[in-house]
This record gives structure tokens, C-alpha cells and sequence, in this order.
């Protein structure tokens, strides 16, 4: 009892810096670990609902290439991109493949391009293991954008 009377001061500050470290310890880990609970996309997607893709754009784009050495793999979105994902049955010119692809841009809305990124993947599986593999190639148009920007290949 004798020892906290002639340290009334140093017990203050003591328990003051507890009761520091301790808001300090909440307050970050508030921060950092807990979270809003919002979306990992933030805001950016607000209004994404009045922006949909409409349904048949996969089955639009297969039936350009039907007789065609390109084949649709997939069309994902996520967020606010597109994945486009073709595949060729044989090499062909890296410039001949991106001219077949810019093909499906028609296929996609005015709203979908002024809205969406796209981003486009070309695959060739009969490729083989060469030192200059021409694939894969992407190429990526941005919403603002008019025209697709491509891989150096």
C-alpha cells in the first residue's frame, strides 16, 4: 500500500498507456481485419444492374465462327470486365487470329462496350513447344476506348 501512495504518478500513466495501447490495438484491428462488409469492388460497381450482359452474347459469338479456325471457348464477366476466351485448331498469323476476334466485338451491345471492359484471350493447343510461341495473345478494350490494345507477339 506504501509503494502505490508514492507512486500514485507512475500508476496513472501506467494504466493511461494500457487504455492507449489497447484503443490503438482495437481501432487497427477494426481497420484491417473486420472490415464494412462491402463488396471487394467498393463502389465502382454501382449501377452495374441497368448494365447487364444480355444472355444469348456466348451463343451469338459461337455462331460467327462456326466454319471458322477459331473456336469460343468462354465469356465470363467479372465486375466490370469481360473475359472472352478463344482457341484456334492450328496456328495461324498472330494478325489473322486478331482480325478474327475483333469479329465478335459485333456481337456485343453499344451499353455493353461503352460500360464493360473486354479483355480477350487467344489459346492455340496444336502450338508446340517452340522457342518463338506466338501464343497466347490478349488483347484489351477499355470502356472509353474504341480500339483493342494487343500483346506484342
Amino acid at each position: 500500500m506504501k509503494k502505490i501512495k508514492e507512486n500514485k504518478v507512475l500508476l496513472a500513466l501506467a494504466i493511461i498507456l494500457v487504455i492507449c495501447f489497447g484503443l490503438i490495438i482495437f481501432v487497427l484491428f477494426k481497420y484491417f481485419y473486420v472490415g464494412d462488409n462491402s463488396s471487394k469492388y467498393g463502389d465502382r460497381l454501382d449501377g452495374i444492374e441497368s448494365h447487364k450482359v444480355h444472355k444469348d452474347l456466348e451463343k451469338e459469338i459461337k455462331e460467327i465462327y462456326t466454319d471458322s479456325k477459331l473456336n469460343l471457348k468462354s465469356v465470363k464477366t467479372s465486375g466490370r470486365i469481360i473475359y472472352v476466351t478463344f482457341e484456334l485448331s492450328e496456328v495461324i498469323k498472330t494478325d489473322d487470329a486478331k482480325n478474327l476476334v475483333l469479329k465478335s466485338l459485333e456481337k456485343f451491345t453499344d451499353d455493353e462496350k461503352s460500360y464493360y471492359d473486354i479483355q480477350f484471350i487467344v489459346t492455340c493447343e496444336s502450338e508446340g513447344s517452340t522457342e518463338t510461341k506466338l501464343y497466347p495473345i490478349m488483347g484489351y478494350k477499355n470502356s472509353s476506348s474504341i480500339e483493342v490494345i494487343w500483346t506484342r507477339n
